[in-house]
């Protein structure tokens, strides 16, 4: 079994419709020194903590960044932390030659700081570097937002401000709110615009935050769009019981089971595998023959138990590869669901890593017909890498292909019949063109 399976399975994008390098095996490279000429410890670690994101992203990615790009990201956020403007420099784009040039700017650019650097330096230059990779599986996080994420994969209630969206018709538009939550509380409802968060553009940026990256009692400044009204809301982040699998009858002989995000638990309640298993059994009692299974705005977390429920076929669930390895076979992790339904699968631009992995999965056995918009881009087992300064860097370790061993292509799902998502004006009119096209194929079958 390839040796990145039991890393953790979760990305919710941070880049999201990215044009991403071609994967390809990693150089080795060797790490330089930490700087020897950074007086402020801050310092000192902000600038390790660069130079080993800068070596990761670099040479162990199997999607590399570019090395450009990293330098550019952490000597304009350094620079924004010291109030003074980074210089220009000449990199020359290759890794192993641009890593001591970044620790000696980087290290010069601090030591003009005028005051005392800030502890979670560290954590504001890698951030900025994996904002700057455009990939879904490349953040970085310090240790309670570390916390944050470990409780949401492993099915617990995590922080957050409530409620999920994703983008259509050029906006971002709040396809769930969950109950009890901060966004509900504040009056956000389904269909609302979300235009910006702490007064910038909402972006995938943005919904990874509001998602994962705040901590209960934290506040932030969201603005929305309802009913042609914008609204500035203060929110504070607190503790919410997110939603994972839900299910319902549709029509005679048709279900629909919603797979929120994909967690295991030794807790029934926070398993999605035995979830999807009660509500199968559930619909199985209604005389449920064909279902949709909706992916849609799935964060993700470990896709193997639901894949193995849902796919009957013989032989791996997928392939995985480590980098210059060999494809290998990924096995089924649990017995495939008693009664074979017929399948059809949605998903959109915030389907995301272990979501891409089950719909792969189906549509690459010919269990289901996808319908919606290519997935997010996460196709790639995440490895992790501690930094100086007490933060962790998750990024691309290893490779998912399909089960014949073929590498999705720019790694990720594209679907069978393309769907543009709902838009605000959609949801309003109680419309969902994906649900509608996923339904009358069903009905055709």
């Amino acid at each position: 079994m390839p040796r990145f399976l039991p890393a953790l399975l979760v990305a919710l994008a941070c880049g999201g419709h990215h044009e991403a390098s071609a994967p390809t095996a990693p150089r080795p490279s060797r790490l330089p020194a930490p700087p020897a000429r950074a007086e402020d410890p801050a310092a000192a670690d902000a600038v390790a903590a660069a130079v080993r994101a800068h070596e990761v992203l670099t040479a162990r990615s199997v999607v590399p960044s570019r090395s450009d790009v990293l330098c550019n990201a952490a000597m304009n956020a350094a620079a924004a932390v010291v109030g003074q403007p980074a210089e220009a420099v000449a990199w020359s784009g290759d890794g192993e030659r641009d890593r001591p040039l970044l620790e000696n700017r980087l290290t010069s650019l601090l030591a003009r700081a005028k005051k005392p650097l800030p502890a979670d330096l560290s954590l504001e230059l890698a951030r900025a570097m994996a904002m700057a990779a455009q990939n879904p599986h490349v953040w970085a996080v310090d240790a309670p937002i570390m916390a944050n994420v470990l409780a949401l994969i492993s099915g617990q209630k995590g922080s957050g401000l409530g409620f999920d969206a994703h983008a259509a018709g050029g906006h971002w538009v709040v396809s769930d709110v969950h109950a009890g939550g901060p966004a509900a509380a504040a009056g956000v409802k389904r269909g609302d615009v979300v235009v910006s968060l702490d007064r910038r553009p909402f972006d995938e940026q943005s919904l990874f935050r509001v998602t994962l990256f705040l901590t209960a009692g934290q506040h932030v400044d969201l603005e929305i769009e309802s009913g042609g009204k914008r609204k500035l809301m203060d929110l504070e982040a607190a503790v919410v019981a997110r939603p994972i699998v839900t299910s319902r009858v549709l029509g005679k002989g048709v279900g629909y089971i919603h797979i929120h995000y994909l967690p295991r638990s030794k807790d029934p309640a926070g398993d999605a595998g035995v979830l999807l298993a009660g509500a199968l059994k559930e619909l199985d009692a209604k005389k449920v023959d064909k279902l949709v299974i909706d992916l849609r705005d799935d964060g993700g977390g470990n896709p193997f138990d639901v894949a193995s429920i849902l796919i009957h076929a013989d032989g791996p669930l997928l392939m995985g590869q480590d980098p210059g390895g060999k494809p290998e076979p990924i096995p089924r992790s649990a017995e495939a669901w008693k009664k074979r339904h017929k399948l059809a699968v949605l998903v959109n631009a915030q389907s995301y890593s272990a979501a891409e992995m089950v719909a792969l999965a189906i549509q690459a056995y010919g269990e289901g017909r996808l319908f919606g918009e290519p997935t997010g881009g996460a196709l790639t087992f995440p490895g992790q890498e501690n930094l100086p300064g007490g933060v962790t860097l998750f990024f691309p370790a290893g490779l998912t292909l399909d089960p014949r061993g073929k590498l999705p292509e720019r790694q990720r799902v594209t679907p069978d019949e393309a769907v543009p998502s709902t838009t605000a004006a959609d949801i309003a009119a109680g419309r969902d063109a994906q649900l509608d096209a996923a339904v009358a194929w069903l009905k055709k079958r």
